[in-house]
């Protein structure tokens, strides 16, 4: 069974508090890795961004550059539609994805971009995967 996948307040209260500390105490966060229970474990990295804009920090391009020397790919993912919707028993606003919503997959160090419908994006994911 899948775990909710929704942002923990206590990881991103961590976050805030890391970025208090020395400036020289360099850090960035990814997303998601993909992993195998067979073979190389971690197969792709994937990390998401809010818009086709995919302007890194040198932290990012730093972490990127080492797993694809370890020759892991390093993927950006942007999904194309999406809303910002009031909570209102959080007070603030959520970002609600169709969940048939077509996303743009853009490979690290490469010009390579697709655009893929949901069931593009899972052929894709599992064949990295295999």
């Amino acid at each position: 069974m899948k775990q909710q996948l929704k942002g923990s307040p206590y990881r991103d209260a961590v976050k805030q508090w890391h970025k208090t500390l020395p400036n020289d105490f360099y850090a960035c966060d990814i997303d998601l890795a993909l992993i195998s229970f067979s073979g190389n474990a971690v197969k792709a990295i994937l990390d998401v961004k809010s818009s086709n804009d995919h302007t890194l920090s040198n932290t990012h391009k730093q972490l990127y550059d080492w797993f694809v020397q370890q020759e892991i790919p390093v993927f950006l993912i942007t999904v194309e539609s999406y809303e910002k919707v009031y909570c209102e028993h959080c007070d603030n606003y959520e970002i609600v994805i169709d969940i048939d919503s077509d996303v743009i997959v853009s490979e690290y160090g490469t010009e390579k971009t697709r655009k893929m419908s949901r069931d593009e994006y899972i052929e894709w994911e599992r064949g990295w995967r295999k």
